[in-house]
């Protein structure tokens, strides 16, 4: 609660607010941000500021639905929000919040699996991807607020959330390991190589670097003061756009021949590394027993693994934890009902 001072135009009828004093026969104190007027009829809109960060999955051409448990234990990375959210009754909210997250992936994961997910170890690809997401979401309250000010708020209350946001991104991997197994350091943008042909086949278009999606999941917020809130949230991120496919680079087919290439270009190096000897990623020696049996023939369109990936939607979900902020509003200045 804030302490404020009111400007003494009339001195016989204004005096300062009793702060520290209830009302007789109300649960209102003197100086809440509620007049009289809201806290008997109307509901107080008011507004909350939020920073917090969490954990950050992908799901795409490099993760299995199989394994789930493998795969978010493997890909699990980090993320970074702020929020503004305003609320307008006792039950709904809207939220705009800024996010960075990271996400990623690696066909080294799959050694250990089976079956065509095999193909995948073999194919040898990994990214990481820096996500700058906007979002706009409605949130709804399963506790309804009593009549008042945010301070009567309950202790315990869980919420769903669902909207629409964008986020700027740009994947990235590292380029081949030295004879010796040295790993290159440097982080390259894969958009910029065209790693499946998209100019000369996706209508003469390199992939946009921002995905749309909707956003949904579910939270609960605990009340540890009169200004702050502690919220847990989980939330996927659906995308619809093109976008959206290419969160992890790999969508549609390999480069035509680009297995066969004697001196290949960077989009063939970068769209086909089943011939690599090491992890590019790590450093580690591939499984080359593993890559043999599992990796296409020949890379034509009449071969069935020709497909580098399945042409789906990615998939991201971020879990947040946040401290929540309730910006006081305007304190009022109580008649002197004596005059």
């Amino acid at each position: 609660m804030f302490l404020g001072v009111c400007i003494n135009v009339d001195a016989q009828k204004y005096k300062l607010p009793k702060i520290f004093q209830k009302k007789k026969g109300s649960t209102q104190w003197y100086g809440d941000p509620v007049s009289e007027r809201k806290l008997k009829n109307n509901y107080n809109i008011y507004s909350t500021v939020g920073l917090g960060g969490g954990t950050s999955n992908y799901y795409g051409e490099m993760t299995s639905y199989k394994y789930p448990i493998a795969t978010i234990l493997k890909t699990t990375r980090w993320n970074f929000s702020a929020n503004y959210t305003k609320h307008y009754s006792y039950r709904f909210a809207a939220r705009i919040s800024f996010s960075y997250a990271r996400i990623a992936g690696d066909d080294k994961n799959f050694e250990k699996s089976e079956g065509s997910y095999l193909a995948k170890y073999a194919r040898g690809l990994h990214f990481r991807n820096d996500l700058k997401e906007f979002a706009l979401v409605g949130i709804y309250d399963f506790t309804k607020y009593r009549k008042g000010g945010y301070t009567l708020r309950p202790k315990v209350t869980p919420y769903a959330f669902l909207g629409l946001s964008l986020a700027n991104h740009n994947p990235r991997a590292r380029g081949a390991t030295e004879a010796d197994g040295t790993v290159n350091k440097d982080w390259l943008k894969l958009r910029e190589f065209d790693t499946e042909g998209q100019v000369a086949e996706l209508d003469g278009k390199q992939y946009s670097t921002i995905a749309f999606a909707v956003p949904f999941g579910a939270g609960i917020r605990y009340k540890i003061h009169d200004q702050f809130d502690i919220s847990i949230e989980g939330g996927f991120r659906y995308t619809f756009s093109r976008g959206g496919k290419y969160l992890d680079d790999v969508s549609e087919n390999y480069i035509l021949n680009s297995d066969i290439n004697p001196n290949p270009t960077n989009a063939e190096k970068f769209s086909y590394r089943a011939n690599e000897l090491y992890w590019a990623k790590t450093g580690e020696l591939r499984n080359q027993s593993l890559i043999i049996n599992n990796k296409p023939t020949t890379l034509t369109p009449t071969n069935d693994s020709f497909n580098r990936g399945n042409g789906r939607q990615d998939l991201y979900f971020l879990t947040m934890i946040s401290l929540n902020y309730y910006i006081p509003s305007q304190i009022k200045c109580r008649p002197n009902n004596n005059n």
